[in-house]
């Protein structure tokens, strides 16, 4: 297990002052970097070996936003590491313990001269000390954008150097941030978010959404699928607001 502390900074609120969603995936994503850095997973030593850890999926609950100068403990616990997958969950809390989401993750090692899934070095499988997962109801990392109901597009979007890591794709909060912008105006809070990543998207690249509603008694979702010219998908995303 691996955390660190911080406060809400003014730069990761929303209009309620309160912690946004892609900065909430942003805290994630630092948490697994942090503790990577200094081992042989950091990603100048994964470079180097043309390696690079790239995202499959987000299962991320939430229960309360944090506020403006909060503050907040994020980390990560690995818990499994089998073939070219790597599993991990995440949690962020207040710094008095108040639990505020669970997230889990799947990431694939990906040789970047081919952009193939990599079969695990022996020396990288025991990097991380493995944990036991977090007792989440967990889904399956596919998520497969509705062929029926009420579907509806949005404007074409294109990918700016400002979306890129240091991967040169698009990073995997960018795509969360997009299909938010997707969204009609909502009534309630999201209290979930479910994202299968399926390709990159590069500097230049249109993007072209589409929008799926289904409303139910007690919640709404929403499902963007982030796709390409030919028809395929880089990303679905989807939200459920309570």
């Amino acid at each position: 297990m691996y955390s660190f502390q911080s406060r809400v900074r003014y730069s990761e609120i929303d209009t309620e002052l309160r912690l946004t969603l892609p900065s909430l995936i942003n805290y994630y994503q630092d948490a697994s970097t942090f503790q990577s850095e200094g081992t042989p997973c950091s990603l100048l030593s994964l470079k180097e070996r043309h390696l690079a850890w790239m995202i499959c999926s987000w299962q991320v609950e939430i229960y309360r936003y944090p506020l403006l100068n909060e503050a907040i403990v994020s980390g990560t616990i690995p818990y499994e590491i089998k073939g070219f997958f790597g599993k991990r969950n995440y949690f962020l809390e207040t710094a008095d313990g108040e639990k505020l989401s669970w997230a889990n993750s799947i990431w694939a090692l990906i040789d970047t001269e081919t952009m193939r899934p990599s079969r695990i070095p022996e020396d990288l499988l025991n990097v991380y000390e493995l944990n036991d997962p977090l007792p989440m109801e967990y889904s399956s990392r596919k998520l497969p954008f509705p062929k029926t109901g009420e579907i509806s597009t949005a404007e074409t979007l294109t990918v700016h150097k400002r979306d890129l890591d240091t991967n040169n794709h698009m990073n995997n909060e960018q795509y969360i941030r997009m299909a938010l912008d997707c969204l009609p105006e909502i009534q309630g809070e999201i209290s979930g978010l479910k994202a299968e990543y399926l390709q990159q998207a590069l500097l230049g690249d249109d993007i072209f959404p589409k929008l799926h509603i289904k409303k139910e008694e007690d919640k709404c979702v929403y499902t963007v699928a982030l796709g390409r010219a030919d028809g395929k998908n880089y990303c679905v995303v989807e939200f459920t607001v309570i």
